[in-house]
């Protein structure tokens, strides 16, 4: 079962090192919601889900807010995979863009919930 606070998440679930981003990159696939959220993910035969979050100094000057972000998109992740959501096996890297940033908590989830959607990533 999934058991964190609501800022992190388990390490199991985490995707850290840079040879896993460069394998997803490479020779995963990718969807996107243009102007807010690219997901890019990767099947993998034997592993669990690992997730990551990439928002660019670019995207959002204000450390703040950047964090503010991730916080949420983390709460909205650990959210899904409490209710087993998501599917397992795939590293998954989650672009944010700068409209994202403006958007609020719901409309958030529900864009998230719209790219795993496209991605058939939703159980």
């Amino acid at each position: 079962m999934y058991k964190t606070s609501n800022y992190m998440l388990e390490k199991k679930y985490r995707l850290h090192l840079q040879k896993d981003f460069d394998l997803v990159f490479k020779t995963g696939k990718y969807k996107n919601l243009p102007n807010f959220l690219t997901l890019h993910y990767l099947k993998k035969d034997n592993a669990e889900l690992r997730i990551a979050f990439i928002l660019s100094k670019k995207t959002e000057k204000l450390a703040s807010k950047r964090h503010l972000t991730v916080r949420q998109t983390r709460n909205i992740i650990h959210s899904l995979l409490k209710d087993s959501k998501i599917k397992n096996g795939y590293d998954l890297i989650f672009i944010i863009r700068a409209n994202y940033t403006q958007l609020g908590f719901d409309q958030k989830t529900e864009k998230i919930k719209e790219l795993l959607q496209i991605s058939t990533l939703l159980n």
